[in-house]
């Protein structure tokens, strides 16, 4: 799944740079300063012993938005994800943490709408785990945790995405649900 989310990023990066530095352009995001999103994702999780089943619960407020060189939309904000894992080596495991997330859409570029609907975007955090057998298998509870991938806005309030991520001791990706709050 992760491939086809880098082979869709990759057709739109390789139709944006014409479209946005034609003349009369308004290239805007998906996001800006105030928008708030809930969201969960389910997904497979594996790490070097196993293979498991995991659900990701969020909410996401934007912190800031900008547009570099008066052209390229970003927005920042701060998330905070959950997990509740269920692996056949680690057992069940819980989790949370804070993250930042760095997004750019597509919208009102001229290229074809699906590209539009669009929004790449990555995040860093630190995340917490416990339960299942990590204490067994010398996991640390604490760890370096990311999600990256890629929205696609069904309206301006509800977008599915697909996303890979890591949670401190293993990988996966996701399919889930966002809805803008506002």
């Amino acid at each position: 799944m992760k491939r086809i989310a880098l082979c869709v990023a990759l057709v739109a990066l390789l139709l944006v740079p014409g479209a946005a530095f034609a003349q009369n352009v308004n290239w805007d995001g998906w996001w800006h300063k105030g928008d708030m999103a809930a969201n969960v994702g389910v997904g497979f999780a594996g790490g070097g012993w196993g293979w498991g089943f995991a659900v990701y619960p969020g909410f996401e407020f934007e912190v800031a938005d900008w547009k570099i060189a008066d052209t390229v939309p970003l927005a920042l904000g701060v998330s905070a994800r959950g997990m509740i894992g269920i692996s056949d080596y680690y057992g069940t495991a819980f989790g949370a943490g804070p993250f930042v997330a760095l997004h750019m859409g597509f919208k009102g570029l001229d290229i074809p709408e699906f590209f539009q609907k669009l929004d790449l975007y990555v995040a860093l955090g630190l995340a917490i785990s416990f339960g299942g057998d990590l204490d067994y298998y010398g996991v640390s509870p604490v760890g370096f945790a990311s999600y990256d991938g890629i929205s696609y806005f069904v309206n301006d309030k509800v977008a599915i995405y697909l996303e890979g991520n890591y949670w401190g001791y293993y990988g996966g990706a996701t399919l889930g649900v966002l809805f803008k709050l506002k």
